[in-house]
C-alpha cells in the first residue's frame, strides 16, 4: 500500500513540475515573441568586456550563475526559472522605454543574473541577495546609434538614466518594484516587491 502511495505521490509531482515548465517555456515564448517584435531585446553581440557573447534574445541560459572558482555553469535551478522568466519580462518593459527615451534599438547587456550561493559569496554579494533567488539582475544598456558615416554603433546609457527609468516605471506601476542603483559599471534592479534604493 505504501509503495502505491508513494508511486502516485511521485506521478503526481513529475506531472506538475512537467506542467509548470510548460508554463514557464509558454510565458517565455510570449515575452520572446514581444520583444523579438519590438527590437526590445535583441541581437547583443560583443558589446564589451562584460557583455553577453551570443547573440539573439535573452534567455534563461543566459542567467546561469558560475561555480565558486569562477569557471564552470550552473544552470538556474528549475524551481527558480519562473523568477527569471519575470526578471526577464521586466527588462523587455525597460528596454522599450530606454528606446522610446533614447529613439533607437536598445541592447541589454547582462552582467549577472541568478548567482549559486558559491558565485555570489566569491564576487561579495549580500548574503540574502536577490540574485540568490534568480529575483535580480545587474546590466548595461546600449542605444543603437548610426552614425553620419553609415556606421552602426552602441552606446552605453550612462547608468544613472537607466536606474532613472526604472524608477519612473516603477512609480508608474509599468513593471515590479523592487530594488534599484546605478553603480560604476553597471545598474542594478531586483523584483523584491517594494522600491528600494541604496
Amino acid at each position: 500500500m505504501k509503495a502505491r502511495s508513494s508511486a502516485k505521490r511521485l506521478k503526481r509531482k513529475r506531472t506538475n513540475a512537467a506542467a509548470s515548465k510548460r508554463l514557464a517555456e509558454g510565458l517565455y515564448s510570449a515575452i520572446a515573441g514581444r520583444s523579438q517584435r519590438r527590437g526590445a531585446v535583441g541581437e547583443l553581440g560583443e558589446l564589451d568586456s562584460g557583455a553577453v557573447s551570443q547573440k539573439g534574445l535573452i534567455t534563461l541560459s543566459d542567467f546561469n550563475s558560475k561555480n565558486a572558482a569562477g569557471r564552470r555553469v550552473v544552470k538556474v535551478p528549475e524551481e527558480l526559472q519562473s523568477n527569471v522568466l519575470l526578471v526577464i519580462a521586466q527588462l523587455g518593459k525597460i528596454a522599450t522605454a530606454l528606446e522610446k527615451e533614447h529613439g533607437g534599438p536598445i541592447q541589454i547587456a547582462l552582467v549577472s543574473g541568478w548567482r549559486s550561493p558559491e558565485h555570489n559569496a566569491r564576487v561579495g554579494g549580500a548574503k540574502e541577495s536577490q540574485h540568490l533567488i534568480g529575483r535580480a539582475v545587474d546590466f548595461r544598456a546600449y542605444v543603437q546609434q548610426t552614425e553620419e558615416t553609415g556606421e552602426i554603433t552602441n552606446r552605453l546609457i550612462p547608468h544613472a538614466e537607466t536606474a532613472s527609468t526604472i524608477l519612473e516605471l516603477m512609480r508608474a506601476g509599468e513593471i515590479t518594484k523592487g530594488g534599484y542603483k546605478a553603480y560604476n559599471s553597471f545598474t542594478h534592479y531586483d523584483i523584491r516587491g517594494y522600491i528600494q534604493h541604496w
